[in-house]
């Protein structure tokens, strides 16, 4: 983002983006605006996650390009793990994070959406840790009514890594839209596991939640488990979810082989199918091209 500029005050660090825009330590945030921290955390998680970082989009804030959490997450030292996200009413934003190590990882990202907000998140995860099971969590709290959140996450497993993946889309309020994708592409010996949540309170009607999770699986000794969960406690809502897990079609891959392609470029284009969704969904041209250039370099270097 434009106007980008970086001050420290006793301790605790503050990011200022443009147009009101912030980062900052969670205890310093709560410092700056004790009421909206009340609204969100009690003083006992207040403690409890003071390492995280907040990031609050103002109300009637409109932000046109897109928030890179990892140019900001590497102002902020290794130990702070998970983002609250707070989206003022009738403001908009775009946000994406794209994963390439763990040196500078968000394992937690929360977002209170309000009243007539708009937030579209576009999650690229290429590299975990081998080491360890590693844990993502997305949560998602449509607050207030007419707000809107569009997700879309595309991840890459391969090696030995063990990856738990978990979503959680909670309407707290009627007339909230909430749509979710994840596509997943799990090499050789990976093991990827997803749970995704939609949930509808009671009296929250008119609303519209979706989630969808594809997951390709290549080569053998591969897991993946997907378990999308609905807790619905409204009339008078359209909710739907599905998921499905499989290999690459035999037909599809066999039909571009006689067009002259090698097996691995045939792999390569119908792979391409699985994160176009997510290259398309950004609109700058360089970030678009930037991100299509190391996924594909990630799997040409896998198969």
């Amino acid at each position: 983002m434009d106007n980008i500029k970086r001050t420290s005050d006793l301790n605790s660090k503050i990011l200022y983006l443009s147009k009101g825009v912030f980062v900052s330590e969670l205890s310093y945030f709560s410092s700056l605006y004790p009421d909206i921290a009340k609204k969100y955390f009690n003083e006992v998680a207040i403690e409890t996650i003071a390492q995280g970082m907040v990031l609050f989009i103002p109300n009637n804030t409109k932000i046109d390009r897109f928030i890179n959490l990892k140019e900001i997450v590497e102002n902020f030292s290794d130990t702070e793990k998970r983002l609250f996200v707070i989206v003022g009413s009738f403001a908009c934003v775009k946000i994406y994070n794209f994963i390439e190590n763990l040196e500078k990882f968000i394992h937690s990202i929360d977002f209170f959406v309000e009243e007539g907000a708009s937030v579209s998140f576009i999650g690229c995860y290429l590299d975990f840790d081998e080491s360890k099971i590693i844990t993502h969590d997305l949560n998602i709290f449509l607050i207030e009514k007419n707000c809107k959140v569009d997700c879309k996450i595309f991840c890459i497993v391969d090696g030995v890594q063990n990856i738990v993946f978990r979503t959680k889309q909670q309407h707290l309020s009627g007339d909230s839209h909430s749509n979710l994708i994840l596509n997943c592409i799990a090499f050789e010996n990976s093991h990827f596991e997803y749970e995704g949540k939609i949930f509808i309170d009671k009296n929250c009607s008119k609303v519209e939640a979706y989630q969808n999770n594809k997951n390709i699986i290549l080569e053998n000794n591969v897991v993946v488990n997907s378990m999308p969960i609905l807790e619905i406690l409204s009339n008078d809502v359209l909710c739907k979810h599905s998921t499905a897990t499989g290999q690459i079609d035999k037909d599809s891959l066999f039909y571009l082989q006689t067009r002259g392609l090698s097996e691995k470029e045939a792999n390569i284009l119908l792979l391409e199918n699985v994160f176009d969704f997510l290259i398309n969904s950004f609109d700058n041209k360089k970030i678009k091209d930037t991100v299509l250039r190391r996924v594909k370099e990630k799997i040409r270097k896998i198969l």
